[in-house]
């Protein structure tokens, strides 16, 4: 993209200037320095630029010492619907300032998505692991079901980005439907609810019209489509019903060619890429490229994990470095972690302020 090829010129130029004033010698200086290239995008840099544009979000998040993220979200120029955003990190190697940028144009129109991510962008363990949003799936913490307060709790200890209230048993749904309509005060940004997949007694008319009564903050609904006998009275959830892709165990909803029938009745239902479950049904990980070539549009959320025996675990080293390239194709919507973080992230999603310290 012209902007952000520009925008790297202009970041370059800006820590040439930077150097120019000395070596960076504490953090304070550090700090100082990288403030002054902060500002110095937001005046210059075409799409970034603050000149009748409000900034829709700024953060600054710690990776370490010497080392910081800037993610500046706006409303883009062309006041088309667009959401840019620039992201930038700052760090100090032999003491001078060093930046990498990427842009990402994410297009919205209903709940569906589309978006164009350019520029530089960290890769293998660093890249998946600090992705904005993640959060939790409650379906982690399988000792604590039923318990909304406790399991929401133990979510935030992750995160408190974004979350997935996950109810598989129809049991379980009554007690979380009473735990959102007495209006918790969570923190979260992105919240969705996993729908009954298990121990289903309502029909499909009553499902849908319980789901229906969520509070509308939450944003998804997430459901399985082998689950959904008769498709119709689902429509009325419009564009907050999310369809997942499913694994190797179930009939149908597994391909993008099985999905297409369920959304040819459901048009206006968005898409939840399971990269595990994709996996299971092909190991080359072709079969989840063409569920986003065919879906991307509808992509909401992405469920994260890896899968041994028909359960979800956490991602493996080798099933991270598969999975990379179909994630770096979700960069702009929430991941959900199916199961705790491989223990080589934590250190770098304490960094991040995904994990509470």
């Amino acid at each position: 993209m012209v902007a952000d090829a520009i925008g790297q010129v202009v970041l370059n130029r800006s820590l040439r200037d930077v150097a120019a004033s000395g070596a960076i010698r504490d953090e304070g200086q550090f700090q100082r320095k990288g403030l002054y290239l902060v500002h110095h995008l937001l005046e210059h840099v075409p799409g970034v630029g603050a000149r009748g544009v409000g900034v829709l979000q700024l953060t600054h998040q710690h990776l370490g010492r010497y080392v910081r993220k800037i993610r500046i979200e706006r409303p883009d120029r062309r006041d088309n619907g667009c959401t840019q955003e620039f992201v930038f990190l700052l760090s100090r190697p032999g003491g001078f300032l060093r930046a990498a940028c990427r842009n990402v144009v994410s297009t919205r129109y209903g709940d569906q998505v589309s978006a164009i991510v350019s520029g530089a962008k960290p890769h293998g363990a660093r890249g998946i692991a600090d992705h904005h949003p993640m959060g939790m799936s409650t379906g982690v913490f399988a000792d604590l079901r039923g318990a909304w307060h406790d399991l929401v709790a133990e979510a935030c200890r992750v995160s408190t980005y974004a979350v997935e209230l996950s109810a598989l048993s129809e049991e379980e749904f009554a007690g979380l439907a009473d735990y959102l309509a007495a209006k918790p005060r969570l923190p979260f940004r992105y919240a969705s609810v996993h729908a009954p997949v298990k121990n289903r007694q309502l029909d499909d008319a009553e499902s849908a019209l319980v789901l229906g009564q969520l509070p509308l903050w939450v944003r998804s609904i997430v459901a399985h489509p082998d689950a959904l006998h008769e498709l119709g009275p689902y429509r009325e959830l419009g564009t907050r019903l999310v369809l997942e892709n499913m694994d190797d165990r179930k009939a149908t909803g597994r391909s993008a060619d099985e999905l297409e029938v369920v959304f040819d009745e459901l048009p206006d239902a968005g898409f939840c890429l399971d990269v595990a479950h994709a996996h299971s049904i092909d190991p080359t990980m072709e079969a989840a490229s063409e569920l986003l070539d065919r879906f991307r549009a509808r992509l909401r959320q992405v469920h994260v994990s890896s899968l041994r025996e028909s359960h979800h675990v956490p991602l493996t080293e080798d099933d991270e470095e598969r999975f990379a390239p179909i994630l770096e194709r979700c960069r702009d919507v929430p991941w959900i972690l199916e199961a705790p973080p491989p223990q080589r992230w934590v250190r770098a999603l304490k960094a991040t302020t995904l994990i509470a310290v």
